[in-house]
């Protein structure tokens, strides 16, 4: 039986038995009544004659064609075949899962990132919203109707920057370096969305998982993406907290100190710290193994990220590590090691600085030895893996305990003194582990 759809004209195949069911069009949706296409209303009652009527037109219409077969040679009348369409069976999608609209704009993103197909990269971007996004302050991000006042070759530069960042052959690239393996939409409004995605890297010889958060905002009929931030899961955490506990080692150096370390590698940027800032520590970062850039500038680079001060302190370390492998290897090649030593120098004093914590980090040139100054970057690594997270700035502890204002005990009572040298004697156990 060949059913017809009333609204949208589509036809489909049901077997007879389904005459008077129900059916919903899969091009249109409409909920009718199956019955064969062309029938109209309910069907006549049954004429006993119509099957002998029928038979006899039947007869009559078989011997005028078997007539005109005979008069064209023995050609026989070819009938052309006519396709019944088949119903297509429609599948529910989640509208908030990880094969949603939604999602699959991120997962799109992701995927021209690995291919570095930079051109539709750039077409799915809502740039207006990523620069104001990028060049916001603390208050805020800035007004995406400004980016329209950049001169053309700003933008261009503005645009190139964000596609190689998202194209960039490196670990700390979450998008095209790591690919979705789970994710979900956790908001959205008529003009705005977040999804979330859990990653695994594409290099399968780096495990472990990430997260990102993506932004989606409604240009026009379309979803375009306009900020993606590191996100940390409650599972990534929790394989943080394992994976610290194996790294930190306590180990005897040649000279019989003693010291703790954990294992390099690169850390991330702190999860409250706002994609702008994420991204000004990155350039000043930058900056500071800058060789051309002069004293006067290198200065207030400096300044600001010890002013930035806890949210910096990642970054410093992973290029502090980064620059102690450059110098190892101009040493072994025998080349000029000054820009490294420079440049590890001044990571090593602005963390000291940033933290008024020490480590052995000190060049041959300062009375240090190879062994020390390795070990003493690892103990910057140990600093993070154990006091980061409570660390809150050097003045804001200071104003919090409130224990280096008190100069005069006999100020004190028994009971008062007795807490403050209870709390003395805390804190300096916390600053020795």
């Amino acid at each position: 039986m060949i059913i017809q759809c009333p609204s949208c004209g589509l036809q489909a195949k049901l077997p007879d038995s389904k005459e008077g069911a129900k059916v919903r069009c899969s091009e249109c949706e409409r909920v009718y009544v199956a019955k064969p296409a062309g029938a109209r209303g309910k069907t006549q009652k049954s004429n006993p004659t119509m099957p002998i009527a029928i038979g006899a037109g039947v007869v009559v219409i078989a011997i005028v064609l078997f007539a005109m077969s005979g008069d064209k040679g023995g050609q026989g009348v070819v009938v052309p075949e006519v396709k019944a369409t088949e119903t297509v069976k429609e599948t529910y999608v989640d509208p908030t899962g990880f094969d949603s609209e939604l999602s699959k704009v991120a997962r799109r993103a992701h995927d021209l990132a690995f291919e570095r197909a930079e051109l539709d990269l750039q077409v799915m971007i809502d740039l207006p919203h990523a620069w104001a996004q990028l060049n916001g302050t603390e208050e805020g991000p800035a007004d995406p109707v400004d980016y329209q006042s950049l001169s053309s070759g700003e933008q261009s530069e503005f645009i190139s920057g964000v596609i190689a960042s998202l194209v960039a052959e490196n670990e700390d690239n979450l998008v095209g370096w790591w690919y979705p393996l789970d994710g979900r939409v956790i908001e959205q409004t008529d003009q705005f969305a977040t999804v979330e995605f859990e990653l695994q890297p594409r290099d399968s010889s780096n495990p472990g998982l990430r997260g990102i958060h993506w932004g989606l905002v409604k240009a026009g009929n379309k979803w375009k993406v306009w900020k993606w931030e590191r996100w940390i899961s409650d599972a990534e955490a929790a394989a943080n907290v394992r994976r610290t506990a194996s790294k930190t080692v306590k180990k005897s150096l040649s000279d019989g100190s003693l010291v703790l370390e954990s294992e390099p590698r690169t850390l991330p940027h702190d999860p409250t710290t706002s994609a702008e800032l994420a991204a000004r520590i990155d350039t000043l970062v930058a900056q500071l193994g800058d060789p051309n850039l002069p004293p006067r500038k290198l200065t207030p680079v400096r300044e600001e990220l010890i002013a930035i001060g806890k949210p910096a302190t990642p970054i410093l370390i992973n290029e502090l590590w980064n620059s102690y492998k450059e110098l190892e290897a101009a040493k072994a090649a025998g080349g000029d090691m000054y820009e490294s030593q420079v440049k590890l120098t001044a990571m090593a004093e602005m963390l000291k600085e940033i933290t008024d914590y020490s480590t052995t980090v000190a060049l041959e040139s300062m009375g240090g030895t190879d062994e020390r100054l390795e070990s003493g970057i690892k103990q910057w690594f140990y600093w993070y893996d154990k006091k980061y997270k409570r660390f809150k700035g050097i003045d804001e502890e200071a104003q919090v305990d409130g224990l280096e204002a008190i100069t005069d005990l006999s100020e004190l009572t028994e009971k008062e003194r007795r807490e403050y040298e209870k709390a003395k004697r805390e804190q300096e156990q916390e600053k020795n582990n």
